[in-house]
C-alpha cells in the first residue's frame, strides 16, 4: 500500500490527544462522611468498574477516527502490477458513423462514447495533452490540445455521415509529430466497415473499447435502379429497390413507400428472412416531371438512419439527332425520327454539313458515306471523346474506314461478303429491355450482306445466323454503333423490317441517358456528370435546405467533375446551381456498408489484442464504472473511500458509547 499524500501522516500524532484526555482528565475525589458506607463501598467499586471500561472504549474510538480521517487526507491506495495509461500525449479515435446511432439502453452509442471518454481523460494528469479524431478527420484533429478544450470538443460531437476504414484511421493515428503516445480508439467495430484490423506500430500502446449495442438487427435499402435505364414519358417503367435484412430475426410485414415528388406513388409489404436480400417492384407513373425527386421510405425501428434512401428521376426530352449522307434525298431514319416529338432531327448533305448543329447532337448517323473529310472526322472523334453517340453505317465503296483507327476500333475488310439472316435477338439482353415483351422466332428477320469484320468491340447487339456480329458495339467515354454492312436493300432488308424502328428508338434514347446516377453515397468523392452547356466563369455550387457547398471542381469538354466535401455532405437533395439557376438535382445516401451493423467478436478482437504487446482490449458492462475499472487495472485501486467510511463508523461508536453506555 502506498499514499498519495504521505505528508498527512504526520497527523497521526493527533491520536495521542484520546490518550492524554483519558490520563488527565480525572477529576479529584472529595471525601463526604457517611454512618454507613457499607453499601456505597459496593456500588462504588461496580460504577468505578463500568466507567473504566467506558473510558477505555471512548478513547479507542476517537483514536480510531483520527486514524482514519487521516489516512482519507493520505489517500492510501494499491498500485496497480500493469503498466498502461502513462503516456503525456494521448490520440482518442471517437467513431461517430451513422451506426453508431444505434441504442445502448437509452443512450446512442455516440452519447456513451462520450461518456466514456470523459472518465478517460480523467485518468490522465493536467498537464497531459490530448487529439481527438472523428470521421471527419477535420483540422481540429490535427492539434493536441488540453483536457479542457478537449471535453469542449466532445460535447459539440454530432454524427456525420462519413465512415472510415481502419486502415484510414491507422494511417490519420500514425500523421502526428509525437511517436510514442497512448491510443484510445472507441468504436462499434463493425465488420463491414473495419476490416482488415492490423495494428503494426510498435511504439504506442493501443487500447481498443467497443461499444457494444442491445441489438444488431436492422433491414436496409441498398440500391434502387430502373427496368429500363430511361424514362420515356408516356411510356411504361418500374422502379426495383435490393432491400436486406442484416439482423438474426426475421420481419414480417415490413412497409415500405415510394414517394415522388413528395406525394406517395405507390406502398407494399414484405417479409425478409433473416440474413436474406430481396427486391420489391413498384410500378412508375407515367405523367413525371422532367426532374423527379423520389425517395424510397420503410419502417424499422429502432435503427433509423437508413430508413430512407433518396434518388433522383430525370426523364428524356428533346433527343437532338443529326444524319450525315450523300445526297439530299430523304432516308429512312428521317421517316423514323421526325414523327416521333421526342425527336428533333437534322439530315444533312455530306457537302453541307452544320458543324455547330453536329455538335449539339446527341447521336450523330453516319449514313453510308463514301468520303468523310478531315473536319467532320475531328469532330465526330471530338464528340465521341465527350460522351455523345455514333452510329456508323458502311459505304459498299467506302474509303472512309481509316478514321475509325483513333477511336479505338479494329476492323478487317472481308474479301467476300457474307450473306445470311440477322439472329432473332435476345429479348434478355440489357440493349433490348421493355422494347419486347415476347419474341416469337418464326417472324422474318432481315437479311445482310457483311463486308466487315470488327473486333476489339464492348458488346454484339445483332449477329447473323452465322455468329458473325452485325451491329457492334464500343464504348469509351461515347458510345458508337457500328453496322458491319450497309443497311440499304441491295445489302440488308433491315430497314424494311420492323425490327428498324424500335432499333434505332433504342439507340437514340441511350444516346440522351443523362450520365448521372440515380444516387450517390455520401462516401463518394468523385462526381462527373453531362451537362448540356457549361459555364466555366462561375462556379457550381450544391444547394440543400441546411448548407451551401462549393466543391473543388474542373470541366471536360461538357462534362463537369465535381470534388465533394465529404465530411460535409449530407443524405438528402441538393440542388446544383450555376448563377442561382438550376442545373440539376443530387441525391445522397449512407454507404449501404454502414447498414450491417454486426461487429467482430470479443473473442476476435481479443485475438487482436494478444498479437502484440502494445495492444489492450477493454470490454466493460457498465460505463458508469468504466473510469474506475481502468484506473484499478492500470494505475491503483483507491482505498480512501473505505478509510472515510470507517472514519464515519467510529464517529458513530463514539456517539453510541458517550450516549447510551
Amino acid at each position: 500500500m502506498q499514499f498519495m499524500y504521505p505528508s498527512f501522516l504526520w497527523a497521526l500524532l493527533l491520536m495521542t490527544i484520546p490518550v492524554i484526555i483519558h490520563l488527565f482528565n480525572f477529576r479529584k475525589p472529595k471525601l463526604v462522611i457517611f454512618s454507613n458506607v457499607r453499601f456505597l463501598k459496593s456500588v462504588q467499586k461496580k460504577n468505578a468498574s463500568n466507567q473504566r471500561l467506558k473510558h477505555l472504549l471512548i478513547m479507542a474510538a476517537r483514536m480510531l477516527f483520527i486514524a482514519f480521517a487521516v489516512l482519507t487526507f493520505a489517500q492510501p491506495f494499491i498500485p496497480s502490477n500493469e503498466e498502461g495509461i502513462s503516456g503525456t500525449h494521448v490520440d482518442i479515435y471517437l467513431d461517430n458513423s451513422p451506426s453508431m446511432s444505434n441504442k445502448v439502453g437509452d443512450k446512442t452509442g455516440i452519447t456513451q462514447s462520450v461518456l466514456l471518454v470523459s472518465q478517460l481523460l480523467e485518468l490522465y494528469p493536467d498537464a497531459a495533452k490530448f487529439r481527438l479524431i472523428t470521421n471527419e478527420f477535420a483540422p481540429k484533429s490535427n492539434h493536441y490540445r488540453s483536457k479542457e478544450q478537449i471535453t469542449e470538443l466532445m460535447y459539440d460531437l454530432s454524427e456525420t455521415n462519413q465512415d472510415r476504414s481502419f486502415e484510414q484511421i491507422m494511417k490519420k493515428i500514425k500523421d502526428s509529430e509525437i511517436d510514442q503516445k497512448d491510443v484510445f480508439i472507441v468504436s462499434d467495430y463493425q465488420l463491414s466497415t473495419k476490416r482488415n484490423l492490423e495494428i503494426t506500430d510498435s511504439l504506442s500502446k493501443y487500447y481498443l473499447l467497443p461499444v457494444r449495442f442491445d441489438q444488431y438487427n436492422n433491414v436496409s435499402v441498398d440500391s434502387v435502379y430502373l427496368r429500363s435505364p430511361f424514362v420515356i414519358p408516356g411510356q411504361r417503367n418500374q422502379v426495383i429497390a435490393s432491400l436486406t435484412n442484416h439482423g438474426s430475426n426475421s420481419i414480417i410485414d415490413l412497409h415500405i413507400k415510394l414517394f415522388i415528388n413528395q406525394n406517395i406513388s405507390s406502398g407494399a409489404s414484405i417479409d425478409i428472412d433473416a440474413g436474406e436480400t430481396v427486391t420489391i417492384e413498384f410500378e412508375l407513373d407515367k405523367k413525371l416531371e422532367p426532374t423527379n425527386v423520389c425517395q424510397l421510405s420503410i419502417e424499422d425501428y429502432p435503427i433509423t438512419f437508413d430508413n430512407q434512401y433518396h434518388f433522383i428521376i430525370n426523364t428524356l426530352n428533346g433527343i437532338n439527332i443529326s444524319e450525315v449522307k450523300d445526297g439530299s434525298e430523304s432516308s429512312r431514319f428521317e421517316k423514323v425520327f421526325s414523327s416521333n416529338e421526342l425527336f428533333n432531327y437534322s439530315g444533312f448533305s455530306s457537302n453541307k454539313v452544320n458543324y455547330e448543329s453536329i455538335k449539339n447532337s446527341d447521336l450523330v448517323i453516319l449514313n453510308e458515306l463514301q468520303n468523310i473529310d478531315k473536319g467532320l472526322s475531328g469532330v465526330v472523334a471530338s464528340m465521341y471523346a465527350e460522351g455523345k453517340t455514333i452510329v456508323f453505317i458502311p459505304n459498299e465503296k467506302s474509303t472512309s474506314l481509316e478514321y475509325l483507327v483513333p477511336l479505338g476500333i479494329g476492323y478487317d475488310q472481308l474479301d467476300e461478303p457474307q450473306e445470311g439472316t440477322v439472329k432473332t435477338p435476345d429479348i434478355d439482353h440489357p440493349f433490348f429491355v421493355n422494347i419486347f415483351e415476347k419474341v416469337d422466332k418464326r417472324n422474318k428477320m432481315p437479311s445482310c450482306k457483311i463486308l466487315l469484320s470488327y473486333f476489339n468491340s464492348t458488346d454484339v447487339i445483332l449477329s447473323s445466323q452465322l455468329g458473325t456480329p452485325f451491329l457492334s458495339l464500343f464504348e469509351n467515354k461515347g458510345s458508337l454503333y457500328a453496322f458491319s454492312a450497309p443497311i440499304s436493300n441491295s445489302h440488308s432488308t433491315l430497314t424494311e423490317n420492323a425490327l428498324f424502328v424500335p432499333l434505332m428508338h433504342r439507340i437514340a434514347e441511350r444516346s440522351s441517358l443523362v450520365n448521372q446516377s440515380l444516387a450517390y453515397s455520401t462516401d463518394q468523392d468523385i462526381i462527373s456528370m453531362t451537362l448540356d452547356s457549361i459555364n466555366k466563369k462561375e462556379l457550381y455550387k450544391l444547394v440543400n435546405h441546411n448548407a451551401q457547398l462549393v466543391p473543388s471542381q474542373r470541366t471536360a469538354s461538357n462534362r463537369l467533375i465535381l470534388e465533394v466535401p465529404t465530411d460535409l455532405i449530407k443524405t438528402g437533395i441538393y440542388e446544383l446551381k450555376n448563377q442561382q439557376k438550376s442545373v440539376s438535382k443530387l441525391a445522397f445516401n449512407h454507404p449501404k456498408v454502414e447498414s450491417d451493423l454486426i461487429p467482430y467478436t470479443e473473442d476476435q478482437l481479443k485475438a487482436l489484442a494478444g498479437s502484440q504487446n502494445n495492444i489492450e482490449l477493454f470490454e466493460f458492462s457498465d460505463e458508469s464504472e468504466f473510469g474506475r475499472d481502468l484506473k484499478e487495472k492500470y494505475l491503483h485501486q483507491d482505498l480512501w473511500k473505505y478509510a472515510l467510511i470507517l472514519c464515519l463508523v467510529f464517529l458513530t461508536v463514539e456517539t453510541l458509547l458517550i450516549r447510551f453506555l
